[in-house]
């Protein structure tokens, strides 16, 4: 049993590593999908896309916390 408290302990700590970074990654200010979109702006080319998923997540937290930002139009063009 001991080994299973263990395990269970230490994924719980991985979870909360990983909603941290995620939560850094898609929201408050300098987060990696805004830095992305300025880079954007200021003509980044790149062959990849932000997920939609990440897209949709933000522009729920934009509509929370800043209501006139569409992320929508956050795209990282090819």
């Amino acid at each position: 049993m001991d080994s299973l408290t263990d395990i269970e302990v230490h994924l719980d700590r991985a979870k909360r590593s990983y909603d941290n970074a995620y939560r850094q990654l898609k929201s408050g200010r300098g987060n990696l999908i805004g830095q992305t979109e300025k880079l954007r702006e200021l003509g980044l080319k790149s062959k990849k896309s932000i997920p939609q998923s990440l897209l949709n997540d933000l522009e729920e937290e934009n509509e929370r916390n800043e209501p006139g930002i569409n992320a929508k139009e956050l795209t990282v063009e090819s």
